[in-house]
């Protein structure tokens, strides 16, 4: 008789097998390779699922945010400035990688007999509210690129469902509001052993580490509440009401970033894009965004970019280029990305606590939140100050900055003001940028004039293998679009 094991054919005597049938009970045992892991160690599923979400919405996602939004331009290779790229790209592995890993550490600590072995990575009630909070960050990012996506019946390939019904935006929203206050809640801050695998705060002590992560579900339901403030200004205004803003990111130094390592496979996606993928410098800080700070005698400049090697000053490449024009340029006549965010080692920004002050300071301007144009006026220099000592500016610089007639607080023109200095804060975190500019109209960027379209793209459209293997859910979706799947047109929140 013969057998395969370990890809190898045995033979075994009838007295073997005889023996091998008398020890059944420990048939299992016998089939365990000690050297290998039985299950996925939670703390790399983490870490994976951190990676993958930061590169996609931080990285090559945030890069086509940062173009839409004009913080940056490319050199040689103009056409996403131009919105030539058909307005399509893939949510795809978002699902198959991050969040089927996300969900994978949920359902390890849920299940009894595994729990026992990844324990050992952390408290489970906290791995498995980071889970949450981090699918939730998924999700929000995917949505705010596409609108209404696969959700309520995503990720359930385990269970005989492989082709998942597309979910409104609002719905999509709804519940991911109602999982970010779960998730805060179940978080046990005290006494709770070090999460492991976290590259977001994993270099803190174990209560700032998950007070940390507090604090950043609590931020980014804030920033998802409002969203809402154009279509359901009602509910933008209970959850506002509703939330603790003594658990938020307040700080300078409270950052929810990536860091990156002095390595080619942990570099920073711009570093990676810039020199090891394209051998040179092809984005750079833009001419819109220089010309904007300067008219502001705005001292973050400095830490934006890098003065040319050509002239030694701060030159934007021009944004929108034909590429003709593109190809004649020399990298030494402008100003690069600054090595705070292009640096191997630098870290891809989340959020920071200038985004939520930003928010709160809106929220005062609107009469979610009490306090007049005083409060308003408070927050918003706060939220300027947080990001202007993020960037290294001292002091005294900024007191100076936020005492210019073209910055200082205008309670009557408060979402100019707050849209503007938000589009300045959220340098290289492109599809937040680019999502507050959809939301608030400021500031006022006017489309590329080689554009294959005379507008600013407003969404991305569903991706061409959607259409050929999810045939019927993406067109049911596509029919609720105003104006059709086009990146012309706009998601639910954008009004």
């Amino acid at each position: 008789m013969t057998m395969k094991f370990f890809n190898k054919t045995i033979k075994v005597t009838a007295f073997a097998v005889a023996a091998l049938f008398s020890s059944c009970d420990h048939f299992e045992e016998m089939n365990v390779n000690p050297n290998l892991p039985s299950q996925a160690a939670t703390s790399g599923l983490l870490s994976n699922a951190q990676i993958a979400i930061t590169g996609r919405f931080v990285g090559s996602m945030g890069h086509l945010g940062s173009q839409y939004t004009q913080q940056v331009s490319q050199v040689e290779y103009p056409a996403p400035s131009n919105y030539d790229d058909s307005g399509q790209s893939s949510f795809a592995s978002v699902y198959s990688g991050a969040l089927i890993d996300l969900k994978e550490i949920i359902k390890l600590c849920n299940d009894p007999d595994k729990a026992e072995k990844v324990v050992v990575y952390g408290n489970l009630e906290n791995q498995k509210a980071v889970a949450e909070i981090l699918s939730v960050w998924a999700f929000q990012n995917v949505t705010d690129v596409w609108g209404d996506v696969p959700y309520s019946e995503a990720l359930k390939g385990d269970e005989g469902l492989f082709l998942s019904k597309y979910d409104t935006q609002e719905e999509i929203y709804d519940d991911l509001i109602a999982r970010l206050t779960a998730a805060s809640a179940a978080i046990k801050v005290d006494g709770t052993p070090k999460l492991e695998g976290d590259l977001f705060f994993g270099s803190e002590e174990s209560d700032v580490q998950m007070m940390m992560w507090k604090k950043f579900a609590n931020s980014l339901r804030l920033r998802m509440a409002m969203r809402l403030s154009e279509v359901n200004s009602s509910k933008a205004d209970a959850l506002i009401n509703d939330a603790d803003f003594d658990e938020i990111l307040s700080s300078s130094d409270e950052v929810v970033a990536l860091y990156h390592l002095s390595t080619e496979a942990e570099a920073n996606p711009i570093y990676y894009t810039n020199v090891i993928a394209a051998g040179g410098d092809n984005i750079a800080i833009s001419n819109i965004m220089v010309d904007h700070l300067t008219s502001l005698n705005d001292p973050r400049l400095a830490s934006y970019a890098t003065p040319s090697d050509a002239a030694s000053e701060y030159i934007g490449v021009p944004y929108g280029m034909a590429n003709d024009v593109a190809l004649s340029i020399s990298q030494d006549d402008f100003s690069l990305i600054g090595g705070k965010f292009a640096d191997q080692d630098a870290p891809s920004i989340v959020m920071t606590a200038s985004e939520v002050l930003f928010i709160k300071a809106e929220a005062i301007a609107r009469g979610y939140i009490s306090g007049g144009a005083t409060e308003a006026e408070k927050a918003y220099n706060d939220a300027i100050t947080t990001s202007m000592e993020f960037n290294g500016v001292a002091t005294d610089d900024i007191t100076t900055y936020l005492a210019q007639t073209s910055v200082a607080y205008d309670n009557a023109n408060w979402r100019a003001m707050i849209g503007e200095q938000k589009w300045l804060a959220l340098y290289m975190q492109g599809v937040e940028a680019w999502s507050e500019w959809r939301r608030l109209d400021y500031p006022t960027l006017t489309p590329s004039a080689n554009g294959i379209i005379n507008q600013i793209p407003r969404r991305r459209a569903y991706a061409s293998d959607e259409y050929s293997t999810n045939t019927a859910n993406v067109e049911a979706a596509a029919t609720r679009i105003t104006g059709g799947d086009f990146y012309t047109s706009t998601v639910w929140w954008d009004k």
